[in-house]
């Protein structure tokens, strides 16, 4: 049924483009990104997902590691078919990602619903099998146990921070990528300046994970499992509402592409903006309605010459080191720096506008 639906589609996308679609999509997007071909050389390792996967599943990825053992254990067997689908859809798409030579955080988001499938049938077995089955209650117990203790270390590091100097410089030394550097600074000085924002987002986590601790103790499973669900969705709420402004901002992405609308928007409502970059679908997202893609014309500087002569304003974002290189140069455009991403973004961009060398100087 799927192929039946989404192969006219790509039949007449690959005809209504004279093959150029089959070429980018499956040649460069499909087997490119598979085998690391060009653009998309291999930089990473092929355990770059384990602590993506930690990371992204917090606290609850404790429980993953039990979720998968505890199918096969002779005690739990008939518990078996529930998660044998959930198990499966985890395990191969984390060995496919983890295999393929192109590897983003984003690409395995499609193993996550496996494995949060896989972890809730593991504890519901859990509440209904811990006091007739001792080894897997002591090995919830610790699951739980480091979850706390990693809770509390975190909360406490995110106070630290807040009250003082000399660990914020310290930690901000600690990272070597600008980028993280820029991140840590931007939340680092939030909570410096608002000591408040420390205490409502790390005082719940610290106070849930110290109840966890009691209950689990107290064998009270239910409550266990129930206050660490109110605590993780609390968090993450108090942390989207208070800190993930601060790292757009950090970032850069928001504040440039707020940045170049405001530019098209300076210079009349014909302006258009082309993002002459590959892989930045933020920041298509976000200026969506005045950019236009020129990916499939073969002379982009003729093409921009042409509708420039006819009054209509142009803006360019491009990758910083692809200016530099002199990507596009052409005698009969000249190109003005507009705006660029603030220091260490992860990926810096210019915003360019082209000028036809008959309408005024620019910079090369």
């Amino acid at each position: 049924m799927l192929v039946a639906v989404a192969a006219p589609w790509h039949v007449a996308a690959h005809v209504a483009t004279a093959g150029e679609f089959s070429r980018v999509y499956w040649g460069m997007h499909v087997f490119g990104r598979a085998t690391g071909a060009g653009p998309f050389e291999d930089s990473t390792y092929w355990w770059y997902y384990f602590p993506a996967m930690a990371r992204d599943l917090f606290p609850w990825i404790v429980f993953l590691p039990g979720a998968l053992v505890q199918p096969w254990r002779r005690v739990s067997r008939g518990h078996l078919g529930p998660m044998l689908f959930p198990g499966v859809w985890f395990a191969g798409s984390f060995v496919f990602f983890s295999a393929v030579s192109f590897r983003k955080d984003e690409y395995l988001l499609v193993a996550y619903p496996g494995a949060a499938l896989l972890i809730g049938y593991f504890l519901d077995y859990y509440l209904g099998a811990h006091r007739h089955d001792a080894a897997l209650r002591k090995w919830v117990e610790a699951a739980f146990t480091v979850v706390a203790v990693a809770v509390l270390l975190l909360g406490l590091g995110f106070l630290l921070v807040a009250w003082s100097g000399s660990v914020r410089e310290h930690l901000f030394e600690a990272f070597h990528n600008p980028t993280d550097q820029a991140t840590f600074a931007a939340v680092a000085d939030l909570i410096a300046d608002r000591e408040w924002v420390a205490v409502l987002v790390a005082g719940p986590m610290m106070a849930g994970a110290a109840a966890s601790i009691v209950l689990i103790r107290r064998d009270r499973p239910l409550p266990t499992v129930a206050l660490m669900v109110c605590t993780t969705v609390l968090a993450f709420v108090l942390f989207v509402e208070t800190v993930v402004p601060v790292l757009g901002q950090a970032r850069g992405l928001a504040s440039f592409a707020a940045a170049a609308s405001a530019h098209a928007q300076a210079r009349g409502p014909r302006t258009r903006i082309f993002l002459a970059v590959g892989e930045c679908h933020e920041l298509t997202f976000m200026l969506h309605r005045v950019t236009v893609g020129l990916e499939t014309r073969p002379d982009m500087v003729g093409y921009l010459e042409k509708d420039l002569a006819t009054g209509r304003p142009w803006l360019v974002v491009m990758d910083r080191g692809a200016h530099e290189r002199g990507r596009w140069a052409d005698p009969r455009l000249q190109w003005r720096l507009v705006d660029q991403t603030p220091p260490g973004h992860r990926r810096p961009m210019v915003l360019l506008e082209p000028v036809l060398k008959t309408q005024g100087s620019g910079g090369p």
